[in-house]
């Protein structure tokens, strides 16, 4: 491990380097770029920190949970999602956080598979709101739920529904 004194060495000696490196006039904008994040990431080495800090135990950490519904399983990791979402907000390392949950592109038995479905996001709004008020996060937090598209209101041949524009 080194010392804090080394580590300031260190960071002037990268902060050096990464002047000139920075002030070079035919740089390649994806390197440019690529320094900037490089620069962002060493300047907030300390909320790294803090995210390492607050990392619950592997035992304690959501996981991919694989359900049957008839013929179709169901990949669900939306509370792995939120969680890590819910800790990098709390650390300070990001302010928002697209998550995605699939499986409600129902072409047939929309209604057996939907409600399954609804029953997951549900219980995962829930674990939500119950850990960012765990985290102390809760009150600062603005949650929005969407989806691309609607579906059809009427059923079809296999008793499921399709894309609709209306919804």
């Amino acid at each position: 491990m080194r010392s804090e004194e080394e580590l300031g060495r260190v960071d002037f000696l990268v902060r050096e380097d990464f002047s000139r490196l920075s002030a070079r006039e035919f740089m390649n904008p994806r390197f440019r770029q690529s320094l900037a994040r490089y620069d962002v990431a060493r300047t907030n080495r300390d909320r790294f920190r803090a995210l390492s800090d607050i990392l619950p135990a592997p035992n304690e950490l959501q996981g991919l949970e694989l359900s049957q519904m008839g013929e179709y399983q169901v990949r669900d990791d939306l509370k792995a999602q939120m969680q890590g979402a819910l800790l990098v907000f709390k650390s300070g390392l990001g302010s928002a956080a697209d998550l995605a949950f699939h499986g409600f592109d129902t072409h047939e038995n929309h209604d057996l598979r939907h409600e399954e479905l609804f029953f997951r996001v549900a219980d995962a709004i829930g674990y939500f709101w119950d850990y960012a008020e765990e985290l102390g996060i809760a009150e600062r937090i603005m949650l929005v739920i969407g989806s691309d598209f609607g579906r059809t209101n009427f059923y079809n041949d296999g008793n499921g529904k399709d894309h609709w524009p209306v919804g």
